[in-house]
């Protein structure tokens, strides 16, 4: 894990050294590889050499620093509003140039949005916590994995959370009681009873800020395959397997939810060229990339390209066969939650 400084700004990484006995490890496995594992091994290679960038080269490049009154201006330029509703993925490791610290940082964010605007922003736990079978998710209490900056504003007093184990979301103000309530009922992650797809509902402006470009790590991207998989073969394929969970909810109330887990390997990028120029735009402050996308557009043009074949999915592999409609819907959960 990150250590973050008292004045939370600094985050530092732990040291990694590769000794002996993870050099063997390595290339025993490598031993191991099969043919169809290429696509894997080539996505892990790619995110080496990102991180190796990120980390060594990038900083040598980008030193110009900026202060919260300038990145709330970036914001503003590609789309944050007063009275709007923002869903913000953030990566607080990539703010080494900024001189403000988290908690200020959601002041700003708050004061831009004003008292008619909403501020959401990811709340999933560790996935060792999501393949925990035995683990209780608990509203209140277990930590987001969705970044340092959502960690400390889930934190805030007053902010919602949903109950979903898997892709859970907090927010804050008028719209956050809309978004977060009915999540413990979604047969899938991001289907109608999600925040994901009521960003579409309420207008929402998804920002990314320091996650980089080319819709990465943008959660609303599987809505596609969520509102399309009783359509289509290959959508249903994506949620091959059914988890239930215990949960704690905000009055210590315990339930149990139901939901289909996703699987297969994604490439987002491949989705880039089909964006509308003026719905999705990609900027950069400093070292900073910021990206904003108009939250309905996005998930019609999601289920638009997802009528055409067109997916993130690299594996497993598009097949025409599997593009042809569902005559029978198959069978799912009668709905999500179990209330006590």
């Amino acid at each position: 894990m990150h250590k973050v400084s008292r004045d939370n700004r600094k985050i530092t990484r732990p040291k990694q050294s590769m000794n002996a006995e993870s050099v063997k490890i390595v290339f025993k496995k490598a031993l191991t590889l099969r043919p169809w594992d290429g696509p894997r091994v080539y996505r892990k290679l790619s995110e080496l050499g990102l991180r190796f960038y990120r980390r060594y080269i990038e900083p040598l490049v980008f030193r110009r620093k900026y202060d919260t009154a300038k990145l709330i201006e970036a914001l503003r330029a590609v789309g944050l509003e007063k009275g709007s509703t923002v869903f913000l993925h953030s990566a607080f490791s990539r703010f080494y140039n900024y001189t403000g610290d988290a908690d200020s940082l959601i002041d700003a964010l708050l004061e831009a949005l004003g008292p008619d605007g909403t501020l959401a922003m990811p709340a999933f736990p560790d996935m060792r916590f999501q393949w925990d079978p035995s683990a209780v998710f608990d509203v209140k209490n277990t930590p987001t994995a969705g970044g340092y900056l959502a960690e400390r504003f889930r934190l805030r007093q007053g902010v919602l959370r949903s109950i979903n184990r898997n892709h859970s979301v907090c927010a804050l103000g008028p719209n956050a009681d809309y978004l977060v309530r009915d999540h413990h009922r979604s047969i899938t992650s991001w289907d109608e009873n999600s925040p994901f797809f009521r960003f579409g509902e309420v207008k929402a402006l998804l920002l990314g800020v320091g996650i980089g470009h080319n819709l990465r790590a943008v959660s609303t991207i599987h809505c596609m395959e969520s509102l399309l998989r009783t359509q289509y073969q290959i959508f249903h394929d994506f949620f091959p397997s059914v988890v239930t969970y215990t949960y704690i909810d905000a009055e210590g109330n315990r339930g149990e939810h139901t939901y289909l887990r996703r699987e297969g390997l994604i490439d987002t990028k491949r989705l880039k060229p089909y964006m509308d120029s003026g719905k999705y735009i990609e900027n950069r402050l400093s070292n900073l990339e910021i990206m904003a996308l108009d939250a309905r557009y996005f998930i019609a043009r999601l289920v638009e390209l997802g009528h055409q074949g067109i997916t993130i999915y690299t594996s497993p592999r598009r097949q025409k066969h599997l593009f042809v409609p569902l005559k029978t819907p198959p069978l799912y959960p009668a709905r999500g939650s179990q209330d006590p």
